[in-house]
C-alpha cells in the first residue's frame, strides 16, 4: 500500500511590531481551521487533514474556529487550550492565549 506523508504547515513569520506568540494545532481527523490574531488579521484558514501539525506565530490572543472540533488539539506558547468546553455540535469557537 502507498504510504502518504502527513502534511505539515509552514510556520508563518509574525507581522512587524507584533508579539511572537505561538499557536500549535494537531489534527487527528479532517478539520476546518480558521485562525485570527489579536489584531483580527487572518493568520491561517484551511481544511487540515488527519496527521497535520500546524504551527503559527503572531500576537495572542488567537481567535480560532474549528469545524469537526473534536478532531483537533491546540496549545498556545506550549500550554494546552481547552477545546472540549467550546464545542457546540461539532464546531468550536474559542480564544486562546495570554
Amino acid at each position: 500500500a502507498d504510504a502518504q506523508a502527513a502534511p505539515v504547515a509552514t510556520v508563518l513569520p509574525p507581522p512587524a511590531g507584533t508579539a511572537n506568540d505561538r499557536l500549535d494545532i494537531t489534527v487527528a481527523e479532517s478539520c476546518w481551521v480558521d485562525v485570527r490574531d489579536a489584531t483580527g488579521a487572518k493568520v491561517y484558514s484551511n481544511n487540515a487533514q488527519p496527521g497535520a501539525q500546524v504551527s503559527l506565530t503572531g500576537a495572542a490572543p488567537f481567535t480560532v474556529v474549528l469545524g469537526n472540533a473534536p478532531g483537533a488539539r491546540l496549545s498556545v506558547n506550549g500550554k494546552a487550550v481547552d477545546v472540549e468546553s467550546s464545542i457546540r455540535g461539532r464546531v468550536a469557537q474559542l480564544v486562546g492565549g495570554p
